[in-house]
């Protein structure tokens, strides 16, 4: 809603109208890639697989930009064979633990509403493990929330398409305050991923497992 409105900047309604306006764009959508093309130490094009017919097909530019996440990027460059040389990429893999916390739905004051394009929150900082050292674990973890009155997502899930289910996204919903933790985790050497050139394309989707502190996780490469 936000950014049909033009209120925030974003792909949709900044750098993609601006580069139609050139003319000289080209969207591709199910593709995944397969991996990079290298001429000498330079990244020359792009060998993509289409996720509906298959086809296999190969872009060429002067300038390719890897702009795939943290994940998909190392599986791209793993599958290429290229970028490398240190032997990190996709490794010292970290996330945060997230969404941990409380939250409450209550109901009056529908006729009121927040003021200013993004009111503040609330935020406990960390506060184990920064004098002294905590017996149970290292690193440290935090609280952040706010209240405020629930918009577009209030009916995510709710029946509906077309002018009807845009402008009934568009009134509030009720009032909620929520609370939830954020903490960090550690970075381990022998988090690795292992991805393969034998490319499984049920569901065109690639996979590539990464094994983190004993824990296997995957993920699977999305068409963009």
């Amino acid at each position: 809603m936000a950014a049909s409105r033009g209120r925030i900047f974003s792909s949709i309604n900044a750098t993609l109208p601006a580069a139609q306006a050139t003319g000289r764009l080209t969207l591709r959508p199910f593709s995944i890639v397969k991996g990079l093309i290298a001429s000498g130490n330079r990244v020359t094009g792009v060998h993509v697989i289409d996720a509906q017919t298959r086809a296999q097909r190969v872009y060429s530019a002067r300038v390719v930009f890897l702009c795939a996440s943290a994940l998909e990027s190392a599986r791209i460059l793993l599958n290429s064979g290229i970028g490398n040389s240190s032997g990190q990429v996709g490794r010292n893999v970290m996330d945060h633990i997230k969404w941990g916390g409380a939250s409450g739905v209550f109901d009056g004051w529908t006729d009121r509403r927040t003021i200013g394009e993004r009111p503040n929150g609330v935020y406990v900082p960390r506060f184990r493990n920064v004098t002294s050292r905590y017996p149970d674990f290292i690193r440290g973890y935090g609280f952040q929330g706010g209240a405020g009155r629930a918009g577009w997502h209030a009916a995510l899930h709710a029946p509906g398409i077309g002018p009807a289910l845009k402008a009934r996204l568009t009134e509030l919903g009720p009032w909620s305050m929520a609370s939830l933790a954020s903490a960090r985790c550690c970075r381990a050497k022998k988090t690795a991923p292992r991805c393969t050139r034998r490319w499984s394309m049920r569901g065109a989707s690639p996979r590539c497992t990464s094994n983190a502190a004993g824990a296997t996780t995957s993920w699977r490469s999305i068409a963009t």
